[in-house]
């Protein structure tokens, strides 16, 4: 069963209400400084420039809640060729978001924002496909946009590669591969790679089989996963007490890692000059 994208949107979240007291990665500015910046983004989204239309919009949106005025200047960005507008239209449209639902409509923006490279829309274009939603279902098309999301960091997008290689969806099934991408996405933090690369250690599928690790994999998946507690206490029922605390050690090893990267990811995904509404759109596409 691979993770959804809202188990990634979960995560970030997680994320966002952990920093926010340090006010860490996040562009905050008070209430007047923010309004009095914002009538220089407007003169600048009526001279036409991209990224300020799109923030007002977002503004528009979900400081003012005014939704038509928001999404004028939303579309207004990403007909300039705004990748960040044109998925998040691609959201609004598939999901039926602030407009009427109109899936073809919204892989239409997915496809165009996925062109330029923008990642959150590859990775999605990759589920439709990978699904058949809206469009015929194409694995290896599926495969070709993951691997573009995942060159820039998306773990589910490698989740889901190692999962393909897993199952033998689209490609020749490689547990050798399958367990390069799962513990590449692990890495970076994605709980169902964490569960799922234990499993594999546990009985050597694609590895060597390696119980310690294992135990440490689904130890750390299992703050997430449920499903990982149940492997994780089926494990320890097998090893011994210096094994448990063996991988005890390479759970406080692996985690700063872990979170390093996640991080990165993260601040990969925003800048300093977005406003806060935005930096929102960004992480939850």
């Amino acid at each position: 069963m691979r993770p959804t994208r809202t188990t990634l949107v979960s995560l970030i979240i997680l994320f966002i209400i952990s920093c926010s007291s340090l006010g860490y990665l996040f562009y905050t500015p008070n209430d007047t400084k923010f309004d009095y910046d914002l009538e220089k983004i407007k003169l600048e989204a009526i001279r036409g420039d991209a990224k300020s239309q799109m923030t007002v919009g977002t503004f528009y949106i979900f400081k003012d809640e005014k939704i038509e005025e928001g999404l004028k200047w939303i579309r207004k960005s990403s007909d300039q060729g705004n990748p960040v507008a044109q998925c998040f239209l691609g959201v609004s449209y598939f999901e039926g978001n602030f407009v009427d639902k109109d899936t073809d409509k919204g892989v239409e923006f997915y496809r165009k924002a996925a062109i330029q490279g923008y990642q959150p829309a590859q990775s999605r274009l990759a589920d439709c496909y990978l699904y058949g939603w809206t469009v015929k279902k194409d694995q290896m098309e599926a495969l070709k946009w993951y691997h573009l999301a995942a060159l820039q960091g998306d773990t589910l997008a490698m989740n889901n590669i190692g999962s393909m290689y897993l199952h033998g969806e689209g490609v020749k099934e490689d547990y050798a591969e399958a367990f390069k991408w799962f513990h590449k996405a692990a890495m970076a933090g994605n709980a169902g790679s964490q569960l799922t690369l234990g499993q594999m250690l546990s009985v050597g599928d694609g590895c060597e089989k390696d119980e310690v690790e294992a135990y440490a994999w689904l130890k750390i998946s299992a703050e997430e996963e449920a499903d990982a507690y149940k492997e994780q206490m089926g494990l320890r029922k097998k090893i011994t007490a210096e094994q448990i605390s063996q991988a005890m050690k390479r759970v406080n090893e692996l985690k700063p890692i872990i979170k390093a990267a996640f991080e990165k990811y993260i601040e990969s995904k925003l800048s300093e000059s977005d406003s806060p509404e935005t930096q929102t759109v960004k992480l939850t596409l």
